[in-house]
């Protein structure tokens, strides 16, 4: 008998090749830990634990390409700010990456600038209760308003102070008296900020001088309520500058002290200059310390300013790098304000679920939530691909809160509640409100909330079914049988909708 030999027709293939194969190494490019600006993010627990027991393909976020990072160029090694997804192509090393993203993220001891106390940078100055004719002559110079000082005037008078036998006395101590004393508009104040950059290189030798000079300068300015000219702000600019060249510093904020860096922080906001906000800003938090919130709330008020509250993609992401220091400053928030501002970040329910973790964190949590748990609301309501999940996201954010008011919700976060179910067609979850929150709605306010409801979205025949089901008993159970007079027009409708069902 003729032995014959088999040949198989298709030619197997390597499934790791094969680009239609869920095996098939992707091409994303997933980013290292450190290399992530989101402020807030953090994976929970469930989130973790679903990566870690994937086999192909864990992912975060749902794989969704709205993490903000910053990478090198793989050729030239520049920066490149991009929006990434956390995607990994297999379960090996995902708890490596997740252990060192959250060892990142670990709480340090912050301690929040005290700005109350200035009198180490405002000491009273030599001349206060003295009248040598040059001081008089000082104070005529700036109490005449009829044009600006010059300074080759300003630096004549003041040569003849420095230069007196009778009366010695420091450069800063007349700076220091002027500022206090006889300044009355940004321009007298500009002809300061001028003098003082000119005498860096012969009577101020001392780089705490000059901190406090300018720390005095921008008390000045706050004080008398003045605005900044372009003027002014080349001038102090060009004192920052010709500071740091004169004891060869790379950045004067590395050297001030914090609360000198959180008035030259605040001066930058002030004029709106992000740029030099955000250096400022990571100098503060790398030395340990913290702004005041308010200038938090006001820098995050000008990123709104500048790229707008309901930004483009590409702008959003900039924003997202303006606050990439910004973890410390969200986990010792104390007011709502800030909360508010940081909600319209989320893209993702998961992003919402971990601001939630950090306000529960805090003490005053309940206080945080009564104030932008609306603003919570309408952002989750916007949240997932359909009304299913954004019903969930909502279902989640309701158990999250609860339990901070005794399972008993204040009436006008019930009411936005039932507002935001209803655009997405989840009458059960309605129902369940009404029933434990006791809320009394009357029966017109229920059918115009009906009426503003959006079309279901859902696919599966049989859930839809149920969605009907659970909306013929609502309708039936808090509005036809309702104790409250209803309106005719309003039962028609209610009628229309059980016609329709």
């Amino acid at each position: 008998m003729k032995l014959c030999r088999a040949y198989c027709s298709e030619i197997p293939q390597n499934v790791l090749k094969n680009k239609s194969s869920i095996f098939h190494k992707s091409k994303s490019v997933l980013p290292l830990p450190t290399q992530i600006l989101h402020p807030f993010y953090s994976p929970s627990r469930n989130e973790e634990l679903t990566a870690c027991f994937k086999e192909v393909r864990p992912e975060l976020l749902d794989g969704k390409r709205i993490m903000p990072c910053l990478l090198k160029d793989s050729v030239t090694l520049a920066p490149i700010l991009k929006y990434c997804s956390l995607k990994f192509d297999t379960v090996r090393g995902v708890n490596k990456w997740l252990q060192e993203f959250n060892d990142g993220r670990s709480q340090k001891r912050y301690v929040f600038i005290d700005d109350k106390d200035t009198t180490k940078y405002c000491k009273p100055s030599k001349l206060e209760g003295t009248t040598p004719p040059e001081v008089k002559e000082l104070a005529e110079l700036f109490n005449a308003q009829e044009k600006d000082i010059e300074l080759q005037t300003l630096d004549s008078v003041l040569d003849e102070l420095l230069t007196s036998e009778s009366f010695p006395v420091f450069c800063e101590d007349i700076f220091s008296y002027l500022l206090e004393h006889h300044v009355k508009s940004i321009e007298n104040i500009t002809v300061i900020v001028d003098s003082i950059k000119c005498r860096l290189h012969s009577d101020i030798d001392q780089f705490t001088v000059a901190e406090n000079l300018i720390f005095q300068v921008l008390l000045c300015m706050k004080k008398k309520n003045m605005e900044a000219s372009s003027k002014f702000m080349a001038s102090l600019e060009d004192l920052l500058d010709t500071l740091g060249h004169r004891f060869h510093l790379p950045s004067t904020a590395s050297q001030f002290q914090p609360e000198v860096n959180q008035a030259v922080l605040e001066y930058f906001i002030n004029v709106g200059k992000v740029n030099e906000c955000k250096t400022t800003l990571g100098h503060i938090i790398s030395e340990g310390f913290l702004p005041k919130e308010r200038i938090s709330v006001k820098y995050l008020q000008l990123l709104d300013k500048k790229f707008g509250t309901q930004p483009s993609e590409s702008n959003l992401l900039k924003k997202f790098a303006y606050i990439s220091d910004f973890r410390p400053i969200i986990e010792n928030g104390e007011t709502s304000c800030l909360f508010n501002h940081l909600i319209y970040y989320c893209r993702h329910f998961n992003e919402v679920a971990s601001l939630c973790d950090i306000i529960k964190k805090r003490v005053c949590a309940k206080e945080i939530f009564d104030d932008c748990l609306g603003s919570f609301i309408a952002q989750t309501g916007n949240l997932g691909s359909s009304n299913m999940e954004r019903s969930s996201n909502l279902c989640s954010l309701y158990l999250t809160v609860l339990p901070y008011y005794k399972n008993k919700l204040p009436e006008r976060h019930s009411a936005l509640f039932i507002s935001e179910f209803a655009k997405h067609q989840n009458y059960q979850m309605i129902s369940t409100i009404l029933e434990t929150q006791e809320m009394n709605i009357s029966a017109d306010i229920l059918v115009s909330i009906l009426q503003k409801s959006q079309k279901p979205q859902l696919k599966k025949e049989s859930r839809e079914a149920q969605e009907k089901v659970a909306k013929a008993k609502f309708i039936r159970k808090y509005v036809l049988n309702s104790d409250d007079k209803v309106a005719s027009d309003s039962r028609a409708r209610a009628l229309s909708f059980l016609d329709i069902l």
